[in-house]
């Protein structure tokens, strides 16, 4: 035992804190390196959506599974290999794209628009790969592709929605 873990559960913890710190790494010198006020915010909220979302994902996945709460950490270990890539490369271009489209827009009918973007886009990739694969909607392992395309989309267009508000927003503006 290695601090009150195995060394199995110590394993998978070190596998996260692998990826996500990759993944952390990569964005954060993405987002440093830019002066475009949209790119930190969209790094920001990838961050956040990540950190958020791998927790509720592995529990999601658990209830999907009937599994216990000792498989909640394998199943984040899970969601942290094969959803935050996603993230990073499907769910930052849809929120830019949303932004794009919805900036004509404000207040209230903006944020519900960009909310319903974030969430229609986000259904569209697994629901792409449920028809191509010709597998009935109802079938079991559907239910992982929708909530783990719902619950980030929610989650990243909520910290996108937070960063964006003036007063956070207006941090940028400062030298």
């Amino acid at each position: 035992m290695l601090i009150g873990y195995t060394t199995r559960e110590f394993r998978w913890k070190s596998l996260i804190i692998t990826a996500v710190d990759f993944e952390a790494r990569v964005i954060l010198l993405f987002m440093w390196g830019s002066e475009n006020k949209v790119f930190k915010r969209k790094g920001i909220a990838f961050l956040l959506t990540v950190v958020l979302t791998i927790p509720m994902l592995g529990f999601s996945f658990m209830l999907i599974e009937g599994s216990g709460v000792r498989d909640a950490l394998e199943l984040m270990v899970f969601a942290a290999i094969y959803v935050t890539p996603v993230i990073l490369l499907y769910g930052v271009p849809v929120s830019i794209l949303s932004d794009k489209i919805n900036d004509r827009f404000n207040g209230v009918k903006r944020v519900l628009l960009s909310l319903f973007t974030h969430l229609f886009l986000g259904l569209s990739f697994p629901l792409f790969f449920i028809l191509v694969d010709g597998s009935q909607l109802n079938n079991g392992g559907n239910l992982y592709l929708v909530a783990a395309a719902v619950i980030p989309s929610f989650v990243f267009w909520g910290m996108d929605e937070v960063l964006r508000s003036r007063y956070l927003y207006s941090v940028w503006d400062r030298k």
